[in-house]
C-alpha cells in the first residue's frame, strides 16, 4: 500500500485543524460564561523552543498598549515554553495581568502563589519535554544516518518519496 505524502500532511492538517476548533470552541465558551469580550485571539503556529516569536511577542504588545487584564489559555504550555517568554509573562501578572488555563481550571494572578509555584514547575516540564523530544529526534536521525538512509529534505531537483518498508530509497531525481 502506498500513501502520497501530500495525502498523509492533508489528514494531518485537517486534524490539526479540528483540534484548533475545539480549543477555540472550549475557549469562547468559558469567555461567555464569565462576561468577557473577547477581543483578540492569536493561534500561534511558532515553535515555542526558542524565543522571538512573532504572534507571541504580537500578543504582549497588544496586552499592553489596550491595558487587556485577562487572557484565555487552554493550557500553560501553549503560552510559553521557554524561559524568555516566562519572564515576560512573570512581568504581566507583577502588573496585574490574569491567565485562565481553561482546560486545567485554574487562574494565574500576583495573588496567587501555589499558582505561580504550579506555572513555574510546569514550564520546567515543558522545557524538559522539548529537550528530551530533541535528543529523540538526534537519536532516530543519527541511526538512520548510520544505516545509510538520508535524514533531510530532498535537494534541489529531487522529489522526497514516502517512506516505505524496507527501502532506503528517500528521495528520486526529478525527470525532464
Amino acid at each position: 500500500m502506498e500513501i502520497s505524502t501530500k495525502t498523509c500532511q492533508e489528514v494531518l492538517d485537517l486534524e490539526v485543524q479540528e483540534i484548533l476548533e475545539v480549543q477555540e470552541a472550549m475557549l469562547l465558551t468559558y469567555a461567555d460564561r464569565q462576561n468577557f469580550t473577547v477581543v483578540k485571539k492569536w493561534v500561534v503556529s511558532e515553535s515555542a523552543v526558542k524565543p522571538g516569536r512573532k504572534a507571541f511577542n504580537e500578543m504582549v504588545n497588544f496586552i499592553k498598549e489596550n491595558g487587556i487584564k485577562n487572557v484565555l489559555v487552554q493550557e500553560i504550555d501553549r503560552l510559553h515554553r521557554n524561559k524568555f517568554d516566562e519572564a515576560v509573562i512573570d512581568k504581566l501578572i507583577e502588573e496585574d495581568f490574569v491567565i485562565h488555563l481553561v482546560a486545567d481550571k485554574k487562574i494565574i494572578d500576583q495573588n496567587g502563589e501555589n499558582d505561580i509555584f504550579m506555572r513555574d514547575i510546569e514550564g520546567a516540564v515543558a522545557r524538559r519535554e522539548i529537550r528530551q523530544m530533541e535528543r529523540r529526534t538526534s537519536r532516530a536521525k543519527m541511526k538512520r544516518l548510520e544505516s545509510g538512509e538520508y535524514v533531510c529534505q530532498a535537494p534541489l531537483g529531487y522529489l522526497n518519496l514516502p517512506r516505505m518498508r524496507g527501502s532506503k530509497e528517500r528521495f528520486r531525481k526529478v525527470e525532464a
